[in-house]
């Protein structure tokens, strides 16, 4: 099972150190499994993000698209991770509650056994929370008799976020906002006080403390069927959030230089007492999950996808693979042409200004590297300048390579989904 939380950022999390207790099931799910610190999304929004995260490619054709954007083509989802499950075996079945699933829209819907989405693509509809997308999926969960992938999208931090608790643990609701229904204004400025920056701020908490409440639900559901043992239960997000610290909020829309309040995002994998518990400092990426769901389910890796294993067997346990972890992690900008990409590195920031082409060469005045986020411009004589300029070229290397797969790939998974009556001709 794979659960997304749409626009979930890493530190908001109690189980990276956040200072309010907002995740308490999933700080559980992470003392007995693997808690990945430094995991970061390749991308600051869900079209290209969720596209990664499924192929397992660094600048993949997309699997879904806004209302209103242009369609993908029908094809482009073949190769993807629910594809090659469902070669292997498996069923496989997507629940959603975010308007981009939309069988008009999302190619990916057509390459699950079965796709349920609880939002409706019109605009300004209600987003779908995980309570929504289980109270849809467990009738279905409860059901399965064979080996299952299910993908389980939820918005519950995604913007707006209206209040939705009587008994709400963070928010005062003596707060009388001068944004309505939870749609604060993207620019900070725009606020009357800076107690309604704050007011965002327990908004989003709330929320993600909705969404962590649900998890557990979810596991107490795998737990009354009997299936906590035998069940893979993985927590991440498409991309993160910015909550004002540069003066706005949101994510996508080339604002900044990709920060980490839209690319670090959680990663926590719980597999009953298979796993060896174990918190995991190196850099892993959003691209190294469904290469690690194939190995757990004891599949062969397309040569197409570009992530690493995270994980190993010893004997009846599991346990990450240590050399594994990356040392940065490549960042690409969504809605703007030219891109702006960020390499990611343990203590620093490699980013373009602006790329017409991401697999190109980068003159020096086209790039900075910068401590963190921060405005602490590295010298170009620095070796860590070096450092990232080398890691660059390897970055090149990995855009070259092909993200599709092979014509023969292509001809089984076409015949597969014109025997389910999803392709014709």
């Amino acid at each position: 099972m794979l659960v997304v939380l749409d626009a979930c950022r890493a530190d908001h999390l109690s189980s990276m150190g956040y200072a309010r207790r907002t995740t308490p099931n999933l700080d559980r799910l992470a003392a007995s499994g693997l808690l990945f610190s430094q995991h970061y999304s390749g991308s600051n929004g869900t079209i290209m993000a969720v596209s990664q995260l499924l192929m397992s490619a660094l600048r993949p054709l997309p699997l879904l698209s806004a209302p209103g954007g242009p369609e993908p083509p029908s094809d482009n989802a073949l190769g993807a991770l629910p594809s090659v499950l469902g070669e292997g075996g498996y069923r496989t079945a997507l629940f959603a509650g975010h308007p981009y699933f939309h069988p008009r829209l999302s190619p990916v819907t057509r390459v699950f056994d079965q796709f349920t989405n609880v939002a409706s693509p019109e605009s300004g509809a209600p987003k779908g929370n995980l309570d929504d997308v289980l109270a849809r999926f467990e009738p279905w969960l409860a059901a399965q008799h064979t080996p299952f992938f299910a993908y389980l999208h939820a918005m519950d931090t995604h913007f707006p976020h209206p209040l939705r608790s009587q008994s709400p643990v963070f928010v005062d609701r003596s707060v009388r906002p001068s944004f309505a229904n939870g749609a604060a204004p993207e620019q900070a400025a725009q606020l009357k006080s800076p107690r309604e920056r704050e007011y965002v701020v327990d908004l989003y908490d709330e929320d993600l403390h909705e969404a962590d409440r649900a998890i557990g639900h979810l596991m107490e559901t795998l737990r009354q069927l009997g299936r906590l043992e035998n069940t893979v239960v993985i927590v991440t997000a498409d991309h993160g959030e910015q909550l004002y610290e540069a003066g706005y909020a949101g994510h996508g829309g080339g604002i900044g230089n990709l920060p980490d309040a839209e690319i670090h995002i959680p990663l926590i994998v719980s597999y009953g007492s298979h796993l060896r518990p174990e918190r995991i400092t190196g850099i892993t990426r959003s691209i190294d999950v469904a290469p690690s769901i194939l190995a757990l389910a004891g599949l062969p890796i397309p040569s197409w996808m570009m992530g690493n294993v995270l994980i190993r067997s010893t004997g009846t346990q599991i346990a990450f693979e240590a050399h594994s972890a990356s040392p940065f992690a490549p960042v690409f900008n969504q809605d703007r042409e030219p891109v702006r990409v960020a390499l990611r590195f343990p203590r620093m920031k490699y980013f373009t200004r602006w790329a017409a082409n991401p697999s190109a060469a980068l003159a020096t005045d086209e790039a900075l590297v910068t401590v963190g986020d921060g405005d602490s411009t590295i010298p170009a004589g620095d070796p860590r300048y070096s450092e990232a300029r080398e890691s660059w070229r390897k970055l090149m290397d990995l855009l070259r390579r092909p993200t599709r797969a092979t014509d023969d790939t292509l001809r089984r998974l076409r015949e597969r989904l014109r025997t389910l009556g999803y392709v014709s001709g």
